[in-house]
């Protein structure tokens, strides 16, 4: 429907801005999809709840590294 209804300028303009917000949920993922095994392979519950709470602080880190400079160039992309 996009296509349909959207100019060219437009549907460029739209894929731009989906992908650099799927950057920082691609980071995310990344950390998620390595450190969940690991979660679900230890025993004992603090053990696991202390690498998830790690692995969600590291997720913070790198979308507050991401998300300024994306802000920022946002304008001029």
């Amino acid at each position: 429907m996009l296509g349909a209804m959207a100019s060219n300028v437009a549907i460029g303009l739209y894929v731009i801005a989906v992908r650099l917000s799927e950057m920082t949920t691609l980071a995310a993922d990344a950390i998620a999809d390595a450190l969940m095994p690991e979660v679900a392979a230890f025993q004992k519950r603090k053990r696991a709840d202390l690498l998830c709470a790690r692995a969600c602080a590291l997720a913070i880190y790198m979308h507050l590294l991401l998300l300024p400079p994306l802000w920022l160039a946002a304008p001029l992309i």
